[in-house]
């Protein structure tokens, strides 16, 4: 169980009741004016050692990110994950993942998402602690019970929904969806994994928050990011099996 919280952002993460291991994975990498989030939800039927694959990718997105001399762009940075998913080629043979990388700024969120991690806001209906947060979630699903539509709530129950259309795949090219909207300096992200998304209700977000513990039979996983905090303050660098936190402003100067 994982539960980090900063100013900037929270990150609770559970091991789901049917899983041996979390194999849900969380990076954040501070640039300079902008925060890049990968999170990534490892496949039970085409594993990856998840401890081994974890920290070779945050190695390798460190040492690329700390050598660009641009600001990232969408292509940047999709050249940048490529180059990195060649690398790890020639150590891990096969596996794939949900995966979704995002780009926030102050006043934008883009990025790239191959299937069911998903990204959107957090409402809090103005503070009233009665009034519980309302969820929209921004970024697509890319299941076979949603082919050609969009993913809607009765879907969720579908045995289909766990066959993805898209996913991060070492050994084959990486086909993501690019997605991109504003946001405003006051608001509230979140990044979750199909754990939470879509085996929790909304009415039990709260409890997992505040009593995180295994409620789910898959890995459940949430990050909260509190746009307004993300530039405030250094980050503690954190480096485990399931979260690794890096920040980057330094190594570019």
């Amino acid at each position: 169980m994982i539960n980090t919280k900063h100013l900037a952002f929270e990150l609770t993460s559970t091991k789901g009741l049917d899983r041996e291991e979390n194999s849900d994975i969380t990076m954040l990498f501070r640039l300079e004016n902008s925060v890049l989030v990968v999170m990534l939800d490892i496949s039970t039927k085409h594993p990856i050692p998840i401890k081994d694959f974890g920290a070779a990718l945050h190695h390798e997105m460190t040492i690329k990110l700390a050598e660009l001399s641009d600001t990232l762009s969408p292509s940047l940075l999709l050249q940048v994950f490529n180059q990195t998913r060649q690398i790890l080629r020639e150590h891990f043979k096969y596996g794939s993942a949900a995966c979704l990388i995002a780009f926030i700024s102050i006043s934008k969120v883009w990025g790239f998402t191959a299937g069911d991690v998903r990204l959107g806001k957090v409402t809090d209906a103005k503070n009233q602690s009665e009034i519980p947060p309302i969820y929209n979630w921004y970024t697509p699903v890319h299941s076979t019970a949603n082919i050609f539509a969009a993913f809607e709530e009765k879907m969720k129950l579908k045995p289909d929904r766990h066959i993805l259309t898209r996913c991060l795949r070492i050994n084959r090219s990486f086909k993501p969806e690019y997605f991109e909207f504003d946001c405003e300096q006051n608001e509230t992200l979140i990044v979750a994994t199909d754990g939470f998304w879509c085996e929790l209700t909304e009415a039990k977000y709260p409890r997992f928050f505040a009593k995180p513990e295994a409620c789910t039979n898959d890995d459940c996983t949430a990050l909260i990011l509190n746009i307004g905090q993300l530039f405030s303050e250094q980050w503690i660098s954190i480096q485990q099996k399931n979260l690794f936190i890096t920040e980057i402003i330094e190594k570019r100067q």
